[in-house]
């Protein structure tokens, strides 16, 4: 019989947020030779979402 633990569903943002607040320094990403820690690719991943929700982006897209 299988037992359900109970747990939260989470979004791929919050995932590589909380894995950059847990393991800032280890690798995330690897591709060719340039490799991101999950502290540089949460950095990443917010600059897109701030030029995202910029008033160009967010004119274009409605996000403001």
């Amino acid at each position: 019989m299988a037992v359900s633990a109970p747990h939260a569903t989470l979004s791929p943002a919050a995932i590589v947020a909380e894995s950059a607040r847990k393991y800032p320094d280890k690798v995330a990403v690897v591709d060719g030779d340039t490799r991101l820690t999950y502290r540089d690719l949460w950095d990443r991943a917010r600059r897109v979402a701030d030029a995202c929700t910029s008033r160009v982006c967010g004119q274009v897209t409605g996000l403001r």
